[in-house]
């Protein structure tokens, strides 16, 4: 028969090449936490800088809304810091002069 046997010479390179890759993989997942822990400030103040300047685009773009609907779902909140970030938006602006008819609302998400 023309059957190949592995030998316990490339057993041992195949679970050495095996370990390597999961010992890479470990290195990687330690440095990426630590990385995240570094700067998780940093992490949450830009994505609050970057929610504040969507909020304000909130009806302009479609896409843009329904991403702001699910984290909003996803993270039973309303607005950055609270429900008064929508006030950046021209739409839920609560002022007198604002014509919308969603002036001092927040969307339905």
């Amino acid at each position: 028969t023309n059957q190949k046997v592995i030998n316990m010479s490339q057993m041992d390179y195949i679970s050495v090449q095996f370990a390597g890759i999961l010992g890479i993989i470990l290195i990687l997942q330690i440095t990426a936490a630590v990385l995240g822990f570094l700067f998780s400030d940093l992490v949450l103040d830009r994505t609050e800088q970057l929610m504040g300047s969507e909020i304000k685009l909130y009806r302009d773009d479609m896409d843009l809304e329904n991403i702001i609907d699910f984290v909003q779902k996803k993270f039973q909140c309303c607005g950055v810091q609270s429900y008064k970030d929508w006030s950046m938006n021209m739409y839920f602006q609560c002022e007198d002069t604002n014509p919308s008819l969603e002036r001092c609302g927040v969307p339905f998400s």
